[in-house]
């Protein structure tokens, strides 16, 4: 008998999803070239269009003076619509048994250590996480000007990357890691959206 020996490296350890608007062609132009050059395969979910009308379901699970009590303002039809996208996949997380995907949206830039991190993420002996960040709109996390924002350091990676549980909370969904039972815990969390 034979045997097919390869250099291929293993298979990417978790499914990748990508949230792109139907009318998005460029962007999900944009997100197809990048995973190529990072020799990544993912599968693009249509996103939630929040320039349409909005579903009457999500509309209703919008709390809007929770809202105005905690950002001192409301959610616009478009930010209702981008956390639909994301929450629609959680529940298809826990609907097929998905225990860990990447999630990532269409206008992103990828680093090319991305693919390495997240399988040092997912070997690490370090695996009391639920969701992992790998992206945010808050400076103070890149560049963190108190011990509050650095967080504390739960896991070294070996490709020199560290793992932080943070005392504050993130902005941004662009890219995360995500546990079936994050995606659980999310969904409970989320009845009522603000």
């Amino acid at each position: 008998g034979y045997t097919l020996m390869t250099n291929d490296p293993a298979p990417f350890p978790v499914p990748i999803f990508v949230i792109n608007l139907a009318r998005d062609h460029a962007r999900r132009d944009h997100m197809t070239a990048s995973l190529a050059r990072l020799d990544l395969h993912a599968e693009f979910v249509t996103a939630v269009d929040g320039r349409q009308a909005l579903p009457p379901a999500y509309k209703a699970a919008y709390d809007p003076a929770r809202a105005l009590r905690t950002y001192g303002v409301p959610m616009w039809d478009t930010e209702i619509a981008c956390f639909f996208s994301h929450r629609n996949l959680f529940d298809r997380m826990v609907a097929e048994g998905i225990e860990a995907a990447l999630v990532l949206e269409d206008d992103i830039h990828m680093d090319p250590n991305l693919p390495g991190v997240v399988r040092d993420l997912m070997a690490n002996p370090f695996q009391d996480w639920l969701v992992v960040r790998l992206d945010s709109k808050r400076t103070q996390l890149h560049q963190p000007p108190t011990d509050r924002f650095r967080g504390t350091q739960v896991a070294a990676l070996p490709g020199g990357g560290t793992l932080h549980r943070l005392g504050t909370h993130v902005l941004g969904t662009g890219a995360y890691l995500i546990r079936r039972e994050g995606a659980a815990r999310m969904l409970a969390y989320s009845r009522r959206i603000f």
